[in-house]
């Protein structure tokens, strides 16, 4: 019935409730093997060098991407897992989602990848939860959310989630 950690669109306000505020907020970033030295810094250098880029399938990363012309996008990754094999493969040049996810799993990852140090866009990431929970219980648990926002506790876990 919760789910934490979800940009917020047109589509997904018909289906969810959201949070009265944002949790916090991430940046699109890109990761590539650690031997392409490359840093591109504008979409406009993507589309120019005609690279193969790969997003998580469904995802508000890979809707943007895709409206911003760039041409060769792979949205078929349901996993980090598998869209890092195929950057470490070489199968694409690079991997385009939010820093959160994408800098934890460098973190821990043993492939051959860094990420480029250009932040694409930056938003927020919301609570997002069922239509069906009863009004009382949403108020309540958004409530309860935004005083740990305000309070600076889910500062603290994110950083937990960032690199060391």
């Amino acid at each position: 019935s919760i789910y934490c950690g979800a940009s917020r669109d047109p589509e997904r306000e018909k289906i969810y409730q959201y949070s009265s505020q944002p949790l916090y907020m991430v940046s699109n970033i890109l990761v590539t093997h650690r031997e392409n030295t490359e840093n591109p810094e504008t979409v406009q250098e993507l589309i120019n060098a005609k690279v193969r880029i790969g997003t998580y399938f469904g995802t508000g990363s890979a809707k943007f991407l895709k409206s911003t012309g760039v041409l060769r996008v792979n949205e078929r990754y349901t996993s980090l897992e598998k869209g890092m094999q195929s950057v470490a493969s070489r199968e694409i040049d690079y991997f385009f989602y939010h820093d959160l996810g994408l800098l934890y799993f460098l973190s821990r990852s043993s492939f051959e990848l860094r990420a480029v140090p250009t932040a694409f866009r930056s938003y927020a990431h919301w609570m997002i939860m069922s239509p069906d929970m009863p009004e009382e219980i949403s108020q309540k648990l958004d409530d309860a959310v935004s005083k740990l926002v305000k309070e600076g506790v889910v500062a603290q876990i994110r950083k937990g989630y960032e690199p060391k």
